[in-house]
């Protein structure tokens, strides 16, 4: 699994709309090192990349909660809090190479912020070959992700996932 693109949206201090492309086609160049003064947005981008992914499970979270939106709130851009109506997004490209295809999973986590109220919204889409898509089910990109739906509101994790991170 390679991360071909992350997109982030009113994030930490990422204004508007901001893209991470990385190139999957060198093969010797397989390393992304992530450099930039302190308080440029390193560690906001990984939180990013894990929220994203992993939701309130990326916390330590069974279900979506006050403390989840708690951290949440923490990585949306301080402008987009002031708005009336905010908000912010985080979306990653995911490619699966079995060998005979490239795969590509979409997985968009986007935020609304009202006062002091956020709410959630995740989804999940497949390109097969170049442009086609189809909505992934969200416990099927769960699964792709090493994430067991135990029901609609509560998942169980494998950490060892989330120790990249």
């Amino acid at each position: 699994m390679k991360i071909k693109q992350i997109k982030l949206t009113n994030i930490g201090p990422y204004i508007n709309e901001n893209k991470f492309d990385f190139d999957l086609s060198d093969s010797i160049r397989r390393m992304i090192l992530v450099g930039g003064k302190n308080g440029a947005g390193k560690t906001t981008l990984f939180k990013a990349i894990k929220t994203c992914l992993y939701g309130c499970v990326a916390y330590g979270y069974e279900a979506i909660n006050a403390k989840y939106y708690a951290e949440v709130e923490k990585i949306i851009n301080a402008n987009e809090k002031l708005k009336k109506v905010g908000e912010a997004g985080v979306t990653i490209d995911l490619v699966l190479d079995d060998g005979k295809y490239d795969t590509t999973y979409t997985f968009v986590r986007q935020w609304r912020v009202a006062g002091k109220r956020i709410t959630e919204t995740f989804d999940t889409r497949l390109h097969i070959i170049g442009d086609t898509l189809i909505k992934v089910p969200v416990d099927t990109a769960l699964h792709i992700l090493g994430v067991r739906q135990v029901d609609w509101r509560h998942t169980a994790h494998n950490q060892r996932m989330l120790q990249v991170f």
